[in-house]
């Protein structure tokens, strides 16, 4: 048995896939879609700080001591010791977390972890500006339109694959942060 080559036939090399119209369109919506929910996030996020802060304010108990006092004229002691419990609230209000949040740490103390939300929504939109795009160029029409129906599946497409590919894992991830905290 050998393995030489009896009949020399020109050997042809692949070609590098071609960029298309449509698979350039197709990055440009996953770029556009990331930058939106970059964007999205960076002038929506001191909302969800305020929200958050307002949801994790449970409040702090403080115990204070009050005395039974027995008729003090005839020299009689307290009898018994009352400790009264109240809940105290770190903020009033959504004006009041913006407030002392700027006052402490600064207008920048309002982005406090918006990193983990950017890690999150950046993909999430990615996926869905480029899925519904990708979708897009198989069902639309000779004229590129989509029809309600074809653009209720496109739309559906995009919200099953950023479901499945991305929300569901930062969700959890987001759940186990919290969670551990």
């Amino acid at each position: 048995m050998s393995l030489t080559q009896t009949t020399p036939q020109p050997v042809k090399l692949a070609e590098p896939p071609k960029l298309t119209p449509s698979s350039r369109r197709g990055l440009r919506s996953v770029i556009a879609g990331g930058l939106t929910g970059g964007i999205n996030i960076c002038i929506v996020f001191p909302t969800e700080f305020i929200k958050t802060q307002l949801q994790l304010d449970s409040g702090k108990t403080i115990l204070t001591a009050h005395h039974s006092l027995l008729n003090t004229n005839r020299g009689l002691s307290p009898l018994a010791t009352i400790l009264q419990a109240r809940k105290v609230r770190t903020y009033e209000g959504s004006l009041d977390v913006v407030r002392k949040t700027v006052k402490e740490r600064g207008v920048k103390g309002m982005y406090k972890g918006v990193t983990v939300l950017l890690s999150g929504t950046v993909p999430t939109y990615a996926v869905r500006f480029g899925t519904f795009d990708h979708l897009k160029g198989h069902f639309a029409g000779a004229d590129g339109q989509l029809s309600p129906i074809g653009r209720l599946g496109c739309g559906l497409g995009a919200g099953v694959a950023e479901a499945t590919l991305v929300v569901t894992w930062v969700e959890t991830l987001k759940v186990r942060l919290i969670s551990d905290q």
